[in-house]
């Protein structure tokens, strides 16, 4: 049987240089323009978590916290709405590990509109939280400056 000249490997080949992805010896590595870290990650590493549920801030807090330490120069945004904001209410364990993950440059954006729903005061929440932005446009907002979207 002839074979025609289009082979996986030369699929894989073509595919790789069209999206800037090389594939060799079962390993993807991503090949980006400009500077990279290390590991390989872009410099301009930017993740936004989203927390829209009081359940998912153990998930948050251990990304965040791993994230933070691995890569300090990352862009980290986490945005609250729905019932995450419960958590954020005077002095709690969230608060208080936030706390320094804040003070490395993390950014709190909290929606005033989840606020609103729970009756809870805006004064309620971390100095360092801030509630300009409505859930979704804070996530979007985000989305549209490059941060990659996790939701635990």
């Amino acid at each position: 049987m002839a074979r025609s000249g289009i082979t996986r490997r030369s699929v894989t080949a073509a595919v790789g240089s069209m999206t800037g992805v090389v594939l060799g010896a079962g390993a993807v590595e991503a090949v980006t323009e400009g500077e990279s870290t290390p590991t390989g990650l872009p410099a301009d590493l930017a993740v936004v978590f989203h927390v829209s549920d009081d359940d998912h801030w153990p998930y948050v807090l251990s990304n965040l916290e791993n994230l933070s330490t691995t890569h300090p120069a990352a862009g980290i945004r986490v945005v609250v709405d729905g019932t995450g904001d419960y958590a954020l209410q005077g002095s709690s364990d969230v608060v208080a590990r936030l706390a320094p993950l804040a003070a490395k440059g993390v950014s709190l954006e909290v929606c005033p509109n989840a606020l609103r729903e729970h009756r809870i005061a805006e004064a309620a929440m971390p100095d360092y939280a801030a509630t300009a932005l409505g859930g979704v446009i804070a996530l979007a907002t985000a989305q549209c400056e490059g941060y990659a979207y996790v939701k635990p």
